[in-house]
């Protein structure tokens, strides 16, 4: 239960209630292991932890603790430019438990911008702001604003998929990556770059982005 809770917290804070608790560093290191793998690509790891972690949750009987662990799930898989990931059991569960500010985190993720914005977590209120005034200029600065380097990608991708693309808003995210070393998005994020460019012949940087994709694949073999 302790580990579901932390992964709520840390990936997106600020949604439901806050839970006041003491939390063992156990408890903090197997979240970091579950996070640590997604982002890495240890697909063995992520599967143990997040199998894990769930089975605590559906033994708890808590929903509202089970809905934060597919949403915080659900926030990787964007992160990760995985747009076709569904799981029917977070309507399931919203349906039985409407949470406002869960139900409104859910629907950010779903790229539905015309939620009360004062529902979600302070880091998105103000880029889902200049989405609704269509004030496209605004998006890459805000983000990079962002201290929370999954909160940024996060946005990035959910802004490249549902509202503009840019370059500065994917160079800013493969930044981020490279820097923290998500092994495990780093590909996905710069082909999809290369395919963007590719839109608006770019041909430059094409060339650039093309060199630095090998040599992550190579490094990765």
């Amino acid at each position: 239960m302790r580990l579901l809770i932390i992964i709520f917290i840390f990936l997106f804070s600020g949604c439901g209630d806050k839970v006041q608790q003491p939390w063992r560093d156990s408890s903090i290191s197997s979240y970091e292991a579950y996070k640590r793998s997604f982002l890495r690509g240890d697909k063995v790891g992520v599967r143990f932890n997040y199998e894990a972690t769930k089975k605590e949750a559906k033994s708890s009987l808590h929903l509202a603790t089970l809905l934060r662990l597919y949403l915080a799930e659900y926030g990787l898989e964007m992160a990760s430019l995985n747009y076709d990931f569904e799981n029917e059991q977070i309507d399931k569960i919203l349906n039985l438990e409407p949470d406002p500010k869960l139900k409104a985190y859910f629907s950010f993720l779903n790229g539905d911008f015309s939620i009360n914005k004062d529902l979600l977590p302070k880091k998105y209120q103000k880029l889902v702001g200049y989405i609704k005034d269509n004030k496209l200029d605004k998006l890459a600065p805000t983000i990079k604003g962002m201290k929370d380097p999954v909160s940024a990608i996060i946005s990035t991708s959910i802004t490249l998929h549902y509202v503009h693309k840019s370059k500065p808003l994917y160079q800013e995210a493969i930044e981020r990556i490279s820097f923290y070393g998500y092994k495990g998005l780093i590909s996905k994020w710069t082909q999809s770059y290369i395919e963007y460019l590719k839109s608006i012949n770019d041909n430059e940087e094409i060339k650039i982005y093309k060199n630095k994709l090998e040599l992550i694949q190579s490094d990765s073999e």
